[in-house]
Order: C-alpha cells, then sequence, then structure tokens
C-alpha cells in the first residue's frame, strides 16, 4: 500500500540574487536568437537544479571550515601524542570527513548538471558540437557513446579547451570523487605544522598511510587543496554561461583570466 498523496504542503521561497551560474541571459540569448520558448521549458528544472547545487555547495564549504576549525580546536591534540582517540575526537574527525566527502559530491554533481544542461540547449539550439572532437593538446575525445548518451567527463573537457582554461582542479576533483565513490571512504590525519603552538592540518587519505615519506602523493592531498576546486568551479561556470549565450546569439565573448596561481 504506498502513502496517501499530499494535501497540504508548504513551499520555501526560491533564493534570490547572483547565481555563479545563471540561466536567465541564456532565455533572453534564446529570445533574441528566434529560437522557440519551449527550450526554456525543457531545461528550465535543470536550471533551478543549478542554483540549488550551488547553495548546497556553499553550505558543505561553511560545515567543513566549522568542522575543520573544532577538530584543530580539540584540547586532546595539545598532547602531540602519536595517536588520539575518544568519543569527543572521534564525532569530530568523522565529521570533518563527512563534509569533505560533501564537498567532493556536490561539486563534482554540479558540474555534471551544468555538462548536461549546455549539451541539452545546444543540441536544442542547433549548435551541437560533432560527436568527437580534438582538444589543442591534440588528445581526441568523444563526447557521446555508442547509444548517443553523453560522456560528461569529456564534454567538461571539451567545454574547458574551448574557453582556454586550465583543467588542473577539476581532474583533481574528479579523481577524488571517483575514488571515495567507487573505491574507498575518505579517512585522514593531522599535520603538526607549529610544533608546540599547535598548528595543524588535516590531510584527506584514500588508504591507510603509516609513512609518509614513502606514500603515493596520490594516495592523500591536504584539506587546503580542495581552494583549487573552489577557485576553479568560481571562473569555469560563468565562463561556460557566456560560451552558451555566445554560442546562440553570437556577441563579443568577455575574455577568462587566469592568474598566475592557476598552474598546478
Amino acid at each position: 500500500m504506498t502513502d496517501p498523496i499530499p494535501q497540504e504542503v508548504i513551499h520555501f521561497n526560491f533564493p534570490r540574487g547572483l547565481y555563479l551560474f545563471d540561466a536567465r541571459p541564456i532565455w533572453t540569448a534564446i529570445r533574441n536568437a528566434g529560437l522557440p520558448d519551449s527550450i526554456g521549458k525543457q531545461f528550465g528544472p535543470t536550471a533551478v537544479a543549478l542554483v540549488n547545487r550551488s547553495i548546497l555547495m556553499d553550505r558543505a564549504l561553511q560545515k567543513l571550515d566549522h568542522a575543520l576549525k573544532e577538530l584543530y580546536a580539540l584540547p586532546e591534540l595539545l598532547q602531540m601524542a602519536d595517536v588520539v582517540d575518544g568519543k569527543a575526537v572521534e564525532e569530530k574527525q568523522y565529521n570533518v570527513l563527512l563534509y569533505t566527502d560533501a564537498v567532493l559530491f556536490e561539486f563534482r554533481s554540479y558540474l555534471d548538471l551544468i555538462a548536461n544542461f549546455a549539451n541539452g540547449v545546444l543540441t536544442a539550439a542547433g549548435k551541437a558540437p560533432g560527436k568527437s572532437q580534438t582538444l589543442s593538446t591534440a588528445r581526441s575525445i568523444t563526447l557521446l557513446d555508442k547509444k548517443g548518451e553523453l560522456i560528461r567527463h569529456n564534454y567538461l573537457l571539451y567545454l574547458s579547451d574551448q574557453l582556454g582554461l586550465q583543467t588542473h582542479w577539476y581532474e583533481f576533483l574528479n579523481s577524488g570523487r571517483h575514488h571515495f565513490t567507487h573505491q574507498g571512504a575518505p579517512d585522514c590525519v593531522l599535520e603538526v605544522k607549529g610544533g608546540a603552538t599547535g598548528s595543524f592540518e588535516a590531510i584527506i587519505t584514500k588508504t591507510n598511510i603509516i609513512d609518509f615519506s614513502t606514500a603515493d602523493p596520490d594516495d592523500y592531498f591536504r584539506i587546503s587543496e580542495l581552494q583549487q576546486i573552489v577557485n576553479g568551479v568560481l571562473r569555469w561556470a560563468p565562463a561556460v554561461q557566456n560560451y552558451i549565450q555566445h554560442q546562440i546569439f553570437p556577441r563579443q565573448l568577455p575574455a577568462v583570466s587566469q592568474s598566475a596561481t592557476d598552474a598546478p
């Protein structure tokens, strides 16, 4: 027996403000190009999902920052022991792991949504790229599988190449999210950086590491390295939005800046 249909519900207002990826100018470009409004209706739900996902990304980052501050403030850490334990330690440790996993999930999901949106809108507008593409690195990629389904990973690389943007941040994100989804779960240790002053940084590990001097660098990352993902998405998402607009209704495309700190 299924649950009865809800008879009365309370809705929440849709968040207003500046969006990281804003579909509204794309709807304007569609109208200016004389394309049917049905495109906006078809992909409007994905545009709404992008706004919601971007808010979840921000919340995950806030939660992770708070969890890290609580972890670093544990009095047990001032003992400078090789191993610490206890209920309080365990709670703060797993909060950091939970929100690290959430950050990787939310950011990677956000990119998949943008790939679906961009491909869907451009295809509906008759502006889809060919199935096979050669990147500026001379690497050949296929954007659609044998069933005609979008290969989102390759499409994200293609969009980045079209925009002339580096992808080291995306490859870092994709690798971490893929590992923690399909191959393992995150764990962490604390790097002591301030000696007796008690300055720490969480290191997220993909496997049990006893000796970091012999560990594979791909098996761990410092929590501060997540900043490159944030910086990458902050540049990439608005650039893709402008790219879609330009493909639908050509105009001068603003240059995408790349700071010197973008190098891997």
